[in-house]
């Protein structure tokens, strides 16, 4: 439950205690509305199954404090944003939340398609609980954050969907709350826009407000939380330090897609080639040559690619095509366009190449296809989608990087 506004907030104003929620999923094998129609007429019963989003945690957050919050996508963290606004009820536990609330998650709630954005700005205020007069007072300064001066006595259904979110943004944060909740808001609308909002962020920090902050962003907690947790299958895993618990979160990550050994990530994939040479492996790396599947915002891509020679061969062409999971090139590249010699090698010999390239990649799973070949027409090995790592990018970048990468062979650059 939730306790009610006072008037001297608690110094620890979030408390949850053995905090439950459970939801009941539904499921039927017809899937037409005729056979859904004859269900009900017939009262035939649909089976049911459990989903346990948040099981028995607790946790505080002290008054000024900022509580990072970490996991893979359904560990249960909007499910528990939700339950600290008051938006979903727990199903067993207590959550107390002291003081005046304001969420930043899933913006434009209680917005009317038909409204004008001043008529939406007096709406969606009341919604979060601010009274007329304090709209009114606060009127100007939003419609100036939201960058919307003109449009703003339009319809907002003739608003694109950055506006919206812009609007329904600037709303929120007027609201001077006690408790922020923020679920991955910060990129909404443009890079200047977006450093307007990491600003208004800032400004609550050193208000002294209470922030609980869901992000993917890696580095934005560490940078800004002063604890994390780390949510794992509804439970939580990690607790404390931000750079400790972000660490875990990063070993777990690797483990699940590298495994206990170390192993790349390779799965079953289009192949190709006479098999004079082979591709052996392929992996990602950090600038401390540790293997990796995630790649931070910021760093260099490292892809290594071990090469055998089953013959005695000159000059070989090492290649590396870098796409999306649904084909999307991002990166295509190899010695022979960049007229790196390559040298001799012995049958039976190995050897390991390295392509560089900055991390200007969307936020997502990226493929990683090696090469080997004789000529330009005549492969030794391609291996499709070989392995893949993941762009741990916070905002929207364009998806492509340099149209050639650094290319290393062992013994340095040639």
């Amino acid at each position: 439950m939730r306790s009610s506004l006072t008037s001297e907030i608690s110094e620890t104003p979030i408390v949850v205690k053995n905090l439950t929620k459970k939801f009941v999923l539904w499921h039927q094998k017809e899937n037409s509305l005729k056979s859904t129609f004859i269900n009900l007429v017939r009262s035939r019963k649909l089976t049911r199954e459990s989903f346990t989003p948040l099981d028995n945690i607790s946790f505080s957050v002290k008054k000024g404090e900022t509580l990072g919050v970490i996991g893979h996508n359904g560990s249960g963290k909007t499910t528990l944003l939700k339950v600290l606004a008051g938006i979903t009820k727990p199903t067993s536990g207590t959550v107390t939340v002291d003081g005046r609330v304001s969420t930043l998650f899933e913006l434009g709630t209680g917005f009317h398609a038909e409204l004008s954005g001043r008529e939406n700005i007096f709406l969606n205020g009341t919604i979060l609980g601010l009274t007329r007069k304090e709209i009114e007072q606060k009127y100007d300064k939003i419609v100036e954050f939201s960058e919307l001066g003109k449009f703003i006595d339009s319809p907002i259904k003739h608003y694109s969907s950055g506006m919206q979110m812009r609007l329904a943004f600037s709303v929120a944060i007027s609201v001077n709350p006690e408790v922020l909740l923020v679920d991955e808001v910060l990129a909404v609308g443009d890079s200047a826009f977006q450093a307007k909002s990491y600003s208004a962020f800032q400004d609550f920090k050193q208000r002294g407000t209470t922030i609980v902050f869901v992000t993917h962003d890696l580095g934005a907690v560490n940078a800004n939380c002063d604890r994390a947790i780390l949510l794992d299958k509804g439970k939580i895993v990690a607790e404390g330090n931000p750079a400790k618990v972000v660490e875990r979160y990063r070993s777990d990550v690797d483990q699940a897609m590298y495994g206990e050994k170390g192993k790349t990530p390779e799965r079953e994939s289009g192949r190709f080639g006479d098999g004079q040479a082979t591709v052996e492996s392929v992996w990602t790396e950090n600038r401390a040559g540790r293997k990796v599947a995630v790649i931070e915002s910021g760093e260099e891509v490292i892809v290594k690619i071990k090469y055998k020679f089953h013959y005695k061969a000159t000059e070989p062409i090492f290649g590396l095509i870098v796409d999306t999971r649904d084909g999307r090139p991002v990166l295509l590249d190899n010695t022979l366009w960049r007229g790196i010699k390559t040298g001799n090698f012995k049958k039976g010999s190995t050897t390991v190449v390295t392509f560089r390239f900055p991390n200007n990649l969307e936020r997502g799973y990226y493929r990683l296809t090696p090469t080997v070949a004789k000529t330009a027409t005549l492969p030794h090995d391609h291996r499709t989608g070989m392995a893949e790592f993941f762009s741990q990018q916070p905002y929207l970048t364009g998806g492509m990087v340099n149209p050639t990468a650094v290319i290393e062979l062992e013994g340095g650059s040639k």
